[in-house]
């Protein structure tokens, strides 16, 4: 009895034209979160690259301190 409803919920469910909007949806936003992963990598490299460049400059500018005081 299971099967026979699952069928029919099927078909009923295939002939709808209500669950296109569903659908749609559910699909442009899939395509919009997959978008949007692929520009946060991108960002993400470089974001990274800037600040490794900006590190490694700063690092050369700074001198230590005379341990003497002096």
């Amino acid at each position: 009895m299971t099967v026979v409803w699952l069928r029919r919920w099927l078909r009923t469910f295939a002939q709808e034209t209500r669950a296109q909007d569903l659908v749609e949806y559910a699909l442009l936003t899939a395509v919009i979160g997959l978008v949007g992963l692929a520009v946060l990598n991108g960002v993400s490299a470089m974001v990274n690259t800037y600040y490794g460049q900006s590190t490694s400059s700063v690092n050369g500018l700074w001198q230590s301190p005379d341990p003497s005081g002096s």
